[in-house]
């Protein structure tokens, strides 16, 4: 019973595309179209990841900074005396001041940082040669 639907199927869409021919046309177009368009989404996935490695690659070679004191900045990020950040990013002008985003060595997660918060707590100063 199966193949009698799948007959009936094909023999109403084939018209449709003038036949058996226009079908296979069709389908080949179809084909061609998801292969370049996937060959073109895997090109832009592999830039992409070298692009990101070459960012994390420029981050490691950045300059480290140290905290001074065991702190808090309302926010989220805990800190021990001793940890080491990378500055990675001046955001600018926020509602909280003026913004870094950092990196806590061995933490997997991205920060958002008043500027006043990292001179009053670590080693780092505004205009210093990293952002």
């Amino acid at each position: 019973m199966a193949k009698f639907s799948e007959y009936q199927w094909f023999s109403t869409i084939a018209p449709n595309f003038g036949g058996p021919k226009g079908v296979l046309a069709a389908a080949a177009l179809v084909g061609i179209a998801l292969y370049k368009g996937g060959e073109f989404g895997w090109k832009k996935l592999k830039d992409a990841s070298q692009r990101t490695k070459k960012k994390v690659d420029d981050a490691a070679e950045s300059p480290t900074y140290t905290f001074r004191r065991d702190a808090e900045d309302g926010h989220g990020l805990v800190v021990k005396e001793g940890d080491q950040f990378r500055v990675l990013s001046d955001i600018g002008k926020t509602d909280f001041g003026e913004t870094r985003g950092i990196e806590v060595i061995g933490d997997e997660r991205f920060h958002y940082v008043e500027a006043a918060f990292l001179e009053s707590v670590s080693d780092w100063r505004r205009g210093s040669h990293s952002i």
